[in-house]
């Protein structure tokens, strides 16, 4: 299967991005949002700009069971 993507040259390398939809079906949200691809990424993060697109209440979303970050 080949999944369409495009370099965005906004980015020093151009950075490779992916178009995706997101369903989230317990919250009744669906929306497709550019994804920045990262081979060495072991998690997906929404930005906040992509949250509020979506229409996306954090209040209701449930806590991470495990930290992120440093």
């Amino acid at each position: 299967m080949r999944i369409p993507c495009y370099f965005d040259t906004r980015f020093e390398p151009p950075a490779p991005f992916v178009r995706a939809t997101v369903d989230l079906k317990s919250l009744n949200i669906r929306g497709s949002i550019h994804f920045h691809i990262d081979t060495g990424a072991s998690m997906t993060v929404l930005l906040d700009r992509d949250i509020n697109y979506l229409g996306i209440d954090v209040r209701s979303l449930k806590r991470a069971e495990r930290d992120i970050g440093v």
